[in-house]
């Protein structure tokens, strides 16, 4: 039985994170739209973001994942506010697309092999 329930939990969660990321996606989030969020929100945004992105580079490259976590720890509010710079300056571009950018000038591109 609880096998099943849990079965039956994850394929809830996996149906549901699927069906809401597919409506998200297809709103087109923008930069512009992004800076309009609250503080509390932006900055979660971009640490969940950033973290997701330093862990591919961690699986790929030591020196790019330790360049990442330097940048962005050694003043994280800095970091955050220097991204925000560039989405103003690139308002119909991805949030996503902004911070990968941005970490790829700071520590080098993600491209492996």
């Amino acid at each position: 039985m609880f096998a099943v329930n849990r079965l039956s939990a994850a394929s809830f969660i996996a149906f549901s994170v699927l069906l809401c990321m597919r409506g998200y996606a297809e709103t087109g989030l923008t930069s512009k739209e992004f800076l309009t969020w609250s503080e509390n929100n932006k900055s979660s945004y971009v640490q969940i973001s950033m973290m997701s992105m330093n862990m591919i580079a961690l699986e790929n490259d030591q020196k790019q994942s330790d360049c990442i976590g330097a940048w962005f720890t050694s003043d994280r509010r800095a970091g955050e506010q220097y991204i925000y710079e560039v989405m103003q300056k690139a308002p119909d571009f991805h949030p996503v697309g902004v911070i990968m950018a941005v970490l790829e000038k700071k520590c080098g591109p993600f491209k492996y092999r």
